[in-house]
């Protein structure tokens, strides 16, 4: 009976035998290509688009920091223009999910 309910314990990875490793303790390390985004909550960014690299880009003044816009289409219209960008901010890649982008002080 013993070596029953041993075998099915075994067997379910509910129990191991000495010397035997639990392959399933943790999930193995992720490399960096499926490391989950570092996405903060949707927020408010300003500045100015501009073109850098063949992609256009919000540049903030202030801190002189550049974001790569997601959705180069919405950002088309503003180039060179003072922009709101509302989205998402991905900060291991410093790239803005935009939900909308309007002219600054609308």
């Amino acid at each position: 009976m013993k070596t029953l309910l041993l075998s099915l314990a075994l067997a379910m990875g509910m129990a191991t035998l000495p010397g035997q490793l639990l392959a399933q303790q943790t999930d193995p390390p992720q490399t960096p290509g499926e490391m989950p985004a570092q996405t903060q909550d949707i927020n408010a960014f300003t500045g100015t688009i501009a073109k850098e690299h063949g992609k256009l880009v919000l540049k903030d003044a202030t801190s002189g920091t550049s974001y790569q816009i997601d959705d180069q289409a919405k950002a088309k219209q503003y180039v060179g223009k003072a922009v709101r960008v509302t989205g998402k901010l991905d900060s291991s890649t410093n790239v803005l999910h935009v939900q909308s982008i309007e002219a600054a002080g609308s």
